[in-house]
């Protein structure tokens, strides 16, 4: 997470109180719709809220794209739509050309001498149709003539170097002090990225630039409204626009709305009252829809539904019925014709078409192992044994074991094939974050490889999907993300988050998740068993044995370690002897688990006891014996006797156990990624996190501190052999908490949800 603050807080920030308001915009939102007073603007802000009526405020359009070599039919249909309505819906389905078809209908305009506000709900959906405009607009003039900006904060690097829409990039070059702001917010930009790498702050010159670019703020600030004031074409957040003056003070010839199903009906509104000719809206009402929180009716009816729901066209689709302002586009040219019949079955009535040549630029995705020749497939995890856990403070899910079982895959790939994009999608957001810090400490390319939540995939497009369900024991059903079906689909979010999923894939997707665990609590008719029971009709479902987890040594490097290691066993009569040993123990302690693998008392009594400078490791018996044996050591208890100490080569400090569960016995699964087990430990409620310590990747490099559990060593790779898993079962221990060595006190019995 990274926070940005418009003032100097000092070289170093020690503590610090984060108070957020996210309320604050909805009151700037509504100040502004209640300072709606001239008739013009109120007027065309309820025709949106109003049936369905012709009007044609820009004659000129009509018949502009009826021989479009750049448009297909449908696409063409959509913009004739466009020509007739001042009111117009495109329903642009996965893949079928919606940005594009908007940026040629820019481009239209600008050749028009129209002006134009292209308007989306995030940063990142505004760089996207932004940059479709600047490809559409090749070969002409009109962008270097200065036609277009992108006003805002640009989130695509590849739109930073579009200098012709960088509203600062305008200025300098017409401005001395507008080129010298540039240059030192360029300088404050190196500045930062310096510190980062180097772990070294310049506060001397950073303050300099700081306060040069403050003198030279004013100036600059009251250009740059001019030029908004005056640029044909607009492109921003919808939240901007509620905040920019200089755009509520002018009227637009046509506001165009990307990505229309995620944004808030209220802003819709406002949007609408900067139209002096058209509105247009493009968006999918079967993908994401609008974020809000609250159970209120105000909330549900304004802030939980999207412009398609408010004006009832979703309603008619599904009941079949005509909607004479909206066009639908019906070609698509992304997924492989496996993925497109799927996603079109499922939530399109079987409307969607594949474009030329789909078949021959996606099939040689679909080769690819694992699953050759497969487009859709699914690898099972229910013989693993997987845990999954409700975060500690909050509803979110994790699930350790998947998560390797996920990366594995693409790790795999990205070394096999150089050339293919990787996308790991998932409902959950502690999810995501577990899989992008072990993707870190893996060192995985990240260029090719993206890992984040179905939502912020929404617009996004990669070769390969790999899609982590996440959910298991041991809760008790699906989550609310997962478990709807189609006839829910306007009040249960699952049918649109699984259709973004799927529908990101261009040739291949593979859903990774515990099987038994769908069919046992999902619902008969869930989008998700759809989806499941396609893949298995296909026959591409692989169930993963523990056995065959010794492939995951490839990918996850044990390390080589120096120093002593005291293992111990949980036996009753030795407590009193176990935990004075934890406690003079000076680097490494290995808790034994019995079988049944309970988080049990004496566990949480060692955690109490170890040294904050000695590192704690559970293992099962089998895994003890055999780390013995590897050092020469006949048991790992010797009995009545003085315990041994032993080298050991090859650290694990995260081991989970698992349970003898569906008649299967799962083995274990060392993982030595101590950021990887830090985060899970602190999110799953294994440790308290005042015995973790701090999280070794913030602390890489910052010297002596407390090391706690998951703390990383000085080690250098090593081949060694991994061994499968076995994941944690909690059990109800004693109710009383056990007092620490300084006063805390610390409860048995772990936090993860039911």
């Amino acid at each position: 997470v990274s926070i940005a603050s418009s003032e100097f807080l000092g070289a170093q920030v020690r503590a610090a109180t984060m108070i957020a308001t996210p309320w604050d915009l909805l009151l700037k939102l509504e100040d502004r719709l209640n300072a709606l007073k001239d008739e013009d603007d109120c007027g065309r802000a309820l025709a949106l809220l109003s049936p369905p009526a012709p009007g044609n405020s820009l004659p000129e359009l009509n018949g502009a794209f009826v021989d479009n070599r750049w448009l297909d039919p449908s696409q063409r249909d959509a913009l004739q739509k466009v020509a007739e309505r001042d009111v117009s819906f495109i329903w642009g389905p996965p893949g079928t050309g919606k940005t594009w078809t908007v940026a040629y209908l820019v481009r239209e305009l600008i050749e028009r001498h129209k002006s134009v506000l292209l308007l989306a709900h995030s940063n990142a959906a505004v760089d996207v149709a932004t940059l479709a405009v600047v490809n559409a607009c090749r070969g002409t003039p009109y962008l270097a003539q200065g036609a277009m900006i992108r006003y805002g904060i640009l989130i695509r690097r590849d739109l930073l170097v579009e200098s012709d829409i960088n509203p600062l990039n305008i200025l300098a070059r017409r401005n001395v002090d507008a080129e010298r702001f540039v240059g030192l917010q360029s300088r404050r930009r190196d500045l930062l990225e310096h510190a980062k790498r180097e772990e070294l702050f310049d506060t001397a010159e950073f303050e300099t630039v700081r306060g040069d670019m403050g003198k030279l703020r004013h100036r600059v600030d009251k250009e740059l409204k001019k030029l908004v004031a005056e640029t044909q074409v607009v492109a921003t957040t919808l939240t901007k626009l509620a905040l920019s003056d200089e755009l509520m003070e002018r009227s637009f010839d046509v506001v165009i709305i990307d990505e229309a199903s995620m944004s808030l009906v209220p802003y819709d509104v406002l949007a609408a009252s900067r139209a002096q000719g058209k509105i247009v809206f493009a968006g999918d009402f079967m993908q994401l829809p609008p974020i809000a929180s609250g159970t209120t009716p105000a909330v549900r009816e304004w802030l939980q539904r999207d412009i398609y729901q408010v004006r009832g066209i979703t309603q008619a689709v599904r009941a079949g019925q005509e909607v004479p302002d909206m066009a639908m586009l019906r070609t698509q040219y992304r997924m492989h014709p496996t993925i497109r019949s799927t996603v079109s079955r499922l939530f399109y009535q079987d409307r969607l078409d594949d474009g030329e040549r789909i078949i021959v630029r996606t099939s040689s995705i679909a080769r690819l192992a694992p699953f050759e020749g497969q487009a859709m497939a699914a690898v099972d995890t229910s013989l693993l044994q997987t845990r999954c856990y409700r975060e500690v403070k909050g509803y979110s899910r994790l699930n350790l074991v998947e998560a390797v079982t996920v990366l594995t895959i693409a790790a795999g790939m990205l070394s096999r094939y150089p050339d293919i994009s990787i996308g790991v999608v998932t409902p959950y957001t502690v999810q995501a974050r577990l899989l992008g810090t072990m993707a870190r400490e893996l060192a995985l390319d990240r260029e090719r490889l993206t890992i984040s939540t179905v939502h912020r995939y929404q617009g996004s497009e990669v070769d390969v999907v790999i899609f982590s369900l996440t959910d298991g024991e041991p809760q008790w059903s699906m989550s609310t993300l997962t478990r709807g079906n189609l006839e829910d689909w306007d009040v249960d979010p699952a049918p649109r988050l699984l259709n973004v999923a799927l529908s990101r894939a261009r040739g291949k997707f593979i859903l990774v998740g515990d099987l038994d665990f769908v069919h046992d609590r999902g619902a008969q008719d869930s989008v998700l068993r759809h989806i499941v029971s396609i893949i298995e009709q296909e026959g591409a479902v692989r169930r993963v044995d523990p056995r065959a987890l010794s492939d995951v040594r490839e990918w996850l490097p044990n390390r080589v370690v120096d120093g002593q290691r005291i293992v111990v066993g949980e036996r009753a009569r030795h407590q009193g002897w176990l935990l004075e040993q934890a406690r003079s123990a000076r680097h490494t302690v290995t808790v034994g688990v019995p079988q049944g693998a309970h988080v049990s008392p004496l566990m949480a009594r060692l955690l109490a006891s170890v040294s904050p400078d000695c590192r704690l490791h559970y293992a099962d018996h089998d895994g003890l014996r055999a780390a013995a044996r590897h050092f020469g050591a006949s048991e790992p208890y010797p009995g009545e006797g003085v315990l041994e100490s032993f080298i050991q080569i090859g650290s694990h400090p995260l081991v989970l156990e698992g349970t003898l569960e569906r008649g299967a016995r799962s083995a274990y699964l060392a993982l030595d990624l101590p950021a990887t087990n830090w985060f899970f430990l602190k999110n799953a409620g294994f440790v308290p996190e005042s015995l973790l310590g701090r999280n070794p990747e913030a602390a890489k490099g910052k010297g002596r501190r407390r090391r706690g559990f998951g703390d990383d060593m000085t080690a250098q790779d090593t081949a060694s052999a991994s061994t499968p898993h076995r994941s944690v079962t909690p059990a109800q221990p004693e109710e009383t908490p056990l007092p620490l060595a300084d006063g805390e006190l610390l409860d048995p019995r772990p936090s993860c949800g039911s």
